[in-house]
């Protein structure tokens, strides 16, 4: 088993000599796993290990599964982080399910904590009847490439060095090892949908392929590889066709028009994004419809409206997309790519952008430097970045905090002019994320 991590650990390209890591313990097998096999290498790689164990006050054993985790880390010599979080009110709070409700606050948590301790790695032990049963029920709901591709080996700061290893795999490493661990009784209720899929849908695919998992992850790496060649395509059309003017994004339609059907809804897609909507609001219909709408006669129709605002037009030679933003008028709003390296300018500053090696750089000088300069990861940041005001809805993780912050909030708390408010310049991915309130704050989740 240790073998078999260590050779996707060098696959995946998910650790580095020396790297200090937050491995997610929950207390059960496969968490206890991960934690033993990190710590079995932690040596030979040279790895600073941390435990983070969140308790999400769903279950009156939780606590116990607190100080059982608490006790394990002890016993290793590994620093532990305890947190806790009501779950059950977070949820009816935002209208989420459970399981929506606990991923939140758990990546939150995480994230969190890796920041206040400096490591750049969070571990978490999904492994491959977890990748199994995500492409299933992507595929039950209706998906794509991305959806079919499952699980990623690595995610930002999130790496999933049991990715290849099967559930029944780590079962035998903790009976073999004597690892002793706590069982969530949760996993065996058939109310929620993966369950389902868990304990009743896979043993019966089983009976007809006893290879399903590996060969579900085998399906899931493919498609992986499909949808980064795809979105790389989609990257170089971008790149061709699609600029920024003025707060707008402009694309240009008879290029646009020459495109497979393919990246055509990719395409729209990552425009949607880049002028200031958030992909998960989306949906498939949209984008038909955008398309539907460019394929008749987009002159005879003004514009079309998107969710957050983003209004899609024509303005004779390009397709415009647009968010109509109730803080500014139009003419001063801004969107503009950001040079890297390289100058980019905005109204009212400009920002100077470098790479620079991670090694030549302190905790300190990250997290507690001039506040005018900003250091972020390029393995957690999707290119390219943007830099624009501030959006109705705007969130970030501001470092420091526990957890989500509004924009709104943030500048409230900071006595931040309401006149002064739309002119302070965000660095955005080009997933759509504040990564750095200009100036002001980082977000904690891109250092």
């Amino acid at each position: 088993m240790l073998k078999k991590i260590e050779r996707a650990i060098i696959k995946y390209e998910l650790i580095r000599p020396g790297d200090q890591i937050l491995v997610a313990v929950s207390g059960g097998p496969d968490s206890v796993t991960l934690l033993d096999l990190l710590y079995r290498l932690k040596d030979s790689w040279a790895l600073k290990l941390w435990v983070a164990h969140l308790d999400h006050m769903f279950r009156p054993e939780a606590r116990k599964e607190a100080e059982f985790v608490k006790k394990l880390a002890g016993d290793l010599g590994v620093p532990v982080i305890i947190g806790r979080k009501n779950v059950p009110l977070y949820m009816r709070e935002k209208g989420l399910s459970a399981q929506e409700a606990a991923r939140e606050v758990r990546y939150k948590f995480l994230h969190w904590a890796a920041a206040r301790v400096g490591c750049a790695k969070i571990a978490v032990a999904h492994h491959a009847d977890d990748q199994a049963e995500t492409v299933i029920m992507n595929f039950l709901r209706g998906t794509g490439p991305a959806g079919l591709a499952g699980i990623p080996p690595q995610r930002g700061k999130i790496i999933r060095p049991l990715l290849e290893v099967t559930g029944e795999e780590i079962r035998q490493y903790c009976r073999e090892m004597g690892l002793s661990c706590c069982l969530d009784p949760s996993n065996l209720q058939t109310v929620y949908l993966r369950n389902r899929i868990r304990l009743e849908l896979v043993p019966y695919l089983q009976k007809i392929n006893p290879n399903l998992v590996e060969g579900l992850s085998r399906t899931a790496a493919i498609f992986r590889e499909e949808d980064r060649y795809l979105n790389g395509e989609t990257e170089k059309g971008l790149a061709k066709l699609a600029r920024l003017e003025k707060g707008k994004l402009l694309l240009n339609f008879r290029g646009f028009q020459s495109l497979p059907l393919a990246l055509q809804r990719r395409m729209l897609r990552k425009c949607f994004v880049l002028a200031g909507g958030s992909g998960r609001n989306l949906g498939f219909h949209h984008v038909e419809e955008g398309l539907a709408w460019l394929c008749g006669d987009p002159r005879r129709g003004k514009s079309l409206r998107w969710p957050q605002g983003i209004i899609l037009g024509f303005d004779g030679e390009n397709i415009v997309l647009m968010k109509k933003d109730p803080f500014l008028p139009r003419s001063k709003n801004f969107l503009v790519a950001l040079e890297l390296p390289g100058e980019t300018r905005f109204p009212g500053g400009k920002i100077l952008a470098q790479w620079q090696k991670r090694a030549d750089l302190t905790w300190r000088d990250i997290t507690k430097g001039d506040a005018h300069r900003a250091y972020l990861d390029a393995a957690t940041v999707k290119l390219p970045l943007l830099v624009r005001n501030r959006r109705p809805g705007d969130r970030f993780y501001p470092l420091g905090s526990k957890g989500s912050k509004k924009l709104k909030d943030f500048f409230i708390d900071l006595k931040i002019p309401r006149e002064s408010r739309s002119s302070v310049p965000l660095v955005t991915s080009a997933a759509g994320e504040i990564v750095w309130v200009a100036g002001l704050r980082l977000d904690e989740r891109f250092i």
